[in-house]
């Protein structure tokens, strides 16, 4: 059976719950904490890749396309059980513990701290933004009820204006569509799913889209949908809801992000402690990055709306 995100986060939710109550360990996270990079050191290179560890508590940042280590966002910067990571207008969101923090670009200290309800762990979901500023917000588990959710926030609030709960053991990552509605990829009872909601609903259709062991999804820059399936990444077609081909071999597949020009997807592998660079036109392997346990990734400069 793959080992996917959903059965990984099982495994290591008590380490990360114990993680909040302790200071950081002297293992890689703290080893490679450097200070944030500076604006004229951001403007010198030609993108920047952020990728989030789950086990270690950090947010990790490199430089493209050498993959040189930049920084390090950790605990004492507010990082506990991160997960999917967004990068939009030059903002670095981050779903950690019972928040979500926005770092500016190069910077070290969050403009804002969106608050979740019902979750006080350290269950880092995902998350994505919508063009008129819109944060939706994927928690694995509600404390309250036991199961998955999302919540909206508006732009610029601190308190969502509203959450979803979800008939799911997990709630594991969410895109959004040319059209603006919201997919949420999710664990239920056995087989994972992929949910669509309207832009503004709070009630979803359950899609034909069914990644056995769901992680991180988005879309192309063509509207196909782009899912990590455990160890390969799978790409489905828009209208029929049929794969239309596979590609990759991890060992563990987590969150997945496209450069600026849709071509190259990096995607995080967890298990083989490695950040893995495709041609997204033809599957081949380009090159990875190493990385200790990665879980989220984000590109700086990112795609761009479809």
């Amino acid at each position: 059976m793959a080992r996917s995100f959903s059965m990984r986060i099982i495994r290591t939710l008590a380490l990360a719950i114990a993680a909040l109550a302790v200071e950081p360990s002297a293992g890689l996270a703290t080893q490679l904490r450097h200070p944030v990079s500076t604006p004229a050191i951001s403007q010198a290179r030609s993108s920047t890749l952020y990728v989030s560890s789950f086990q270690n508590n950090t947010v990790t940042e490199y430089s493209l396309p050498s993959g040189t280590v930049i920084g390090t966002l950790g605990t004492s910067e507010g990082i506990y059980g991160p997960g999917g990571l967004f990068f939009t207008r030059g903002q670095l969101y981050v779903p950690t513990g019972p928040y979500v923090l926005i770092f500016p670009a190069g910077s070290s200290t969050p403009s804002l701290r969106l608050v979740e309800t019902g979750i006080s762990g350290a269950f880092g979901g995902d998350v994505t933004v919508g063009e008129d500023g819109t944060v939706y917000d994927v928690n694995l588990v509600n404390d309250a009820c036991g199961v998955g959710d999302f919540e909206v926030f508006a732009k610029g609030q601190t308190k969502p204006e509203y959450t979803v709960i979800m008939d799911s053991q997990f709630s594991i990552s969410a895109a959004l569509d040319a059209s603006n509605s919201l997919f949420v990829a999710y664990v239920p009872r056995k087989i994972g799913r992929v949910e669509a909601y309207a832009f503004g609903a709070q009630t979803g259709k359950n899609t034909p889209w069914h990644p056995k062991t769901p992680g991180g999804i988005t879309f192309d820059k063509d509207g196909n949908l782009v899912a990590v399936d455990g160890t390969r990444i799978i790409v489905f077609a828009p209208r029929t809801h049929k794969p239309i081909r596979r590609f990759g071999s991890l060992q563990s597949g987590q969150f997945l992000a496209f450069d600026k020009t849709y071509s190259v997807l990096y995607v995080a592998d967890s298990y083989a402690n490695q950040v893995d660079e495709f041609d997204y036109a033809s599957g081949k392997l380009l090159g990875s990055i190493r990385s200790s346990d990665p879980t989220g990734v984000a590109v700086d400069p990112p795609a761009p709306p479809q």
